[in-house]
Formats: structure tokens, sequence, C-alpha cells
């Protein structure tokens, strides 16, 4: 079983990310080589099994400082593909991560419809 991650959210508070309670729907990441070394993006959509949906961000820089940042969204909420956009503005995500993530979303959202 994988580790959890913690992803901070916008209340100051923050949430305990594990696969048994938190589906993932759609992810997608990107890294690039810069001066100092690589840098590297993923942007997540999850599922809780209570129905809320989470979608956050992890940012790996150079430093190596990990940074988290999210909203969770409760069933029927806020657009999910807004904040997915909102968020990879927050953290200068190269424009192709939010794009995959909302098109692996909206997939996701066809396939459980049809």
């Amino acid at each position: 079983m994988k580790e959890s991650i913690v992803v901070d959210l916008p209340n100051g508070q923050s949430v305990d990310v594990n696969e048994s309670d938190w589906t993932e729907i759609a992810s997608a990441n990107w890294n690039r080589l810069e001066d100092n070394g690589h840098v590297q993006w993923t942007q997540t959509i999850r599922r809780h099994k209570d129905g809320r949906i989470l979608v956050y961000v992890i940012h790996l820089p150079t430093n190596g400082i990990l940074r988290t940042a999210g909203e969770v969204l409760p069933t029927g909420g806020d657009s999910v593909t807004n904040v997915v956009e909102r968020l990879a503005a927050q953290f200068d995500v190269p424009t192709n991560v939010p794009h995959f993530c909302n098109e692996g979303y909206q997939r996701a959202i066809s396939r459980a419809s049809g």
C-alpha cells in the first residue's frame, strides 16, 4: 500500500489522502529540467467514499521542499474543472497538466454516467 500524502487546504487545515478512502479519478504530471535541477508538478482529482471530490497539486521545486494545495468540493459543489485551473495557476503549473487532468476527469465522468 502506498503512503498517504497530506494536502494543505485553503482554510489552514489539511486532509490525509490515502487510496483506501480517496479513489483517483484523474491525474497528470510534468517535470522540467532547470539550471539547478528538476521541477515536478502533479495534479490529481480524487473522490472520497462519501462523494466529496478532492482536487490538489503537488509541487516539488528544485530546492526539494514539497508543497501541496487542494480543495475539497462537496457533492454537486463548485466546478471541478475550475478548481483544477485555479490551483494550476497558483503553482504556475504548465498548461498541459491541468488540460490532461481535466480531460481524464471528463472521460471518467462520461464512463460513469454511460
